[in-house]
C-alpha cells in the first residue's frame, strides 16, 4: 500500500491523465447559441477530472438543456481531449405571445426557444398569436407560403383568439381579412386580392398601405393617411 501511494501520482498522470483540452464544434445553427452557459456547463463537468471520469451521459443531458442547443454528440480522444460536437436550432420564424409579453424563436418544427439573440432584432417572419391560438395560426401560415407567389415577403401574421387575422406583406401593406371561419376561408379571400392585385396597383399608381377584406363583395384600400377607397368585386 505504501509502495502503491508513492507511485500511484505518477502513473495516474500517465496512463489516467486529466482533461487538458475540450474542443468544441459547432455544425450548424451557432448564431443562437449562448457561448458562456455553453463553457460554463463544460467547466464544471470537466474541471479537474480525469477523461474517464467525465460523465458524457450528465454533460450531454446539461448540453441540451441550454434552449437553442439541438444535438450533441461527444467523444472521449486519448489521452486527454474531450471533443464536443454541437448543432444548435435553426430559427424558422419569430412568435409573439400578446397575453405573455414574450418573444420566441420557432424552429422548423414549431418548438419555440430563446438564444442567445433577441428575437426582436431579426427579420425573419412575425407570428402574433397567444398561445391557445398558434396551432390554428401556423396551419394558415402553412397555407399562406404554398400560396406565396415568387418575391412576395411574408412580415407578419397576426392571428387573434377569436379568430381575427391580418397579414402583413413586405412592400405590399397590411391585408386585413377580419374573423374568418377555417385557415382555408382565409387563404380562398388572400388569393381573391392577389388575382386583382396588379390591376390595384396600377389604378393607384403604388401599393395600398392597407387592404380591408372584411367586406362580403367588396374591399377598402387605404391608399395613404387619411386617404381611402372602395373596390367593389365578386368573391
Amino acid at each position: 500500500m505504501l509502495w502503491g501511494g508513492v507511485i500511484g501520482p505518477g502513473v495516474m498522470n500517465r496512463w489516467l491523465p486529466p482533461v487538458r483540452e475540450v474542443e468544441v464544434r459547432v455544425e450548424q445553427g451557432g448564431s443562437l447559441l449562448d457561448g458562456r452557459a455553453i463553457e460554463e456547463i463544460l467547466l464544471s463537468q470537466t474541471s479537474h477530472r480525469l477523461l474517464w471520469q467525465v460523465d458524457l451521459y450528465t454533460l450531454r443531458q446539461a448540453l441540451l438543456a441550454v434552449p437553442a442547443v439541438r444535438e450533441v454528440r461527444l467523444e472521449r480522444v486519448w489521452p486527454d481531449r474531450l471533443l464536443v460536437v454541437l448543432r444548435g436550432r435553426e430559427p424558422f420564424l419569430r412568435w409573439y405571445d400578446p397575453e405573455n409579453r414574450t418573444y420566441w424563436w420557432l424552429d422548423e418544427t414549431a418548438r419555440p426557444f430563446q438564444g442567445a439573440v433577441d428575437p426582436r432584432e431579426s427579420a425573419l417572419p412575425l407570428v402574433v398569436a397567444e398561445r391557445e391560438a398558434m396551432e390554428g395560426a401556423l396551419a394558415l401560415l402553412s397555407l399562406l407560403l404554398s400560396e406565396m407567389p415568387a418575391g412576395w415577403r411574408l412580415k407578419e401574421l397576426r392571428f387573434s383568439t377569436l379568430g381575427a387575422v391580418t397579414i402583413e406583406w413586405e412592400g405590399k401593406g397590411e391585408w386585413r381579412l377580419g374573423r374568418v371561419p377555417s385557415a382555408a376561408a382565409a387563404v380562398q379571400r388572400v388569393r381573391w386580392l392577389r388575382q386583382q392585385w396588379d390591376q390595384l396597383v396600377a389604378i393607384l399608381g403604388r401599393p395600398p398601405a392597407a387592404v380591408d377584406l372584411r367586406y362580403e363583395r367588396a374591399f377598402a384600400v387605404e391608399v395613404g393617411e387619411g386617404e381611402t377607397a372602395v373596390q367593389e368585386g365578386v368573391r
